[in-house]
């Protein structure tokens, strides 16, 4: 039987990206009408647990919240828990330009991560952290979404950008944290119920 779950994002390709990933969930995203919170958190756990929890209160139903993001080394973690919204105008677009701009050709590693949390309609909660590494690349690639086209793995040869969503899916710092999240054991038990 499969569980229903709302994903707290309006963002239609994490929401497919997360479909992949949980085959037998029916996740349904989260109402447009629906305002949600402000992302106030200093970390990626706080804003997805913010997040996550917020949709579980107002619905009364099992609820999965995604916070990600890029860290460059170079420019000491930034831009972190602003990745969505990094420049000025917050497209995903002029969020590279913003981080290459500032690398000014220099090089640097870099980590995408993601943080999901699942919180039930009686507040119990979880969250699991995923992680890929990788270098700052000239922007590559028309997949993905985000910071894909500049993030290169070495592992790929290629950046997110160039690989297509399936093989992305299966590696990145979304998939590795859902992966952890279906080990807990809040997860078993919204299965289970």
């Amino acid at each position: 039987m499969a569980k229903k779950l709302i994903v707290a994002t309006k963002n239609r390709h994490k929401v497919d990206e997360i479909k992949r990933l949980l085959p037998g969930v029916t996740l349904t995203p989260v109402d447009d009408s629906i305002v949600m919170p402000e992302e106030t958190g200093l970390t990626f756990e706080a804003n997805a647990l913010l997040k996550a929890t917020h949709l579980a209160t107002i619905s009364n139903e099992w609820s999965l919240a995604d916070d990600s993001g890029l860290q460059v080394d170079a420019l000491d973690g930034a831009p972190g828990v602003y990745s969505a919204r990094y420049a000025p105008a917050a497209t995903d677009e002029a969020n590279r330009q913003k981080v290459l701009a500032e690398l000014n050709g220099q090089s640097s590693n870099a980590t995408m991560v993601s943080v999901v949390a699942l919180v039930s309609p009686t507040g119990d909660q979880v969250t699991a952290r995923g992680e890929v590494q990788g270098t700052i690349a000239t922007a590559a690639g028309e997949y993905g979404f985000g910071y894909d086209p500049i993030f290169y793995v070495k592992a790929l040869g290629k950046t997110f950008g160039e690989v297509p969503p399936e093989m992305k899916t299966e590696i990145s710092h979304r998939a590795k944290a859902l992966q952890q999240l279906m080990q807990t054991a809040l997860w078993r038990k919204m299965i289970n119920e």
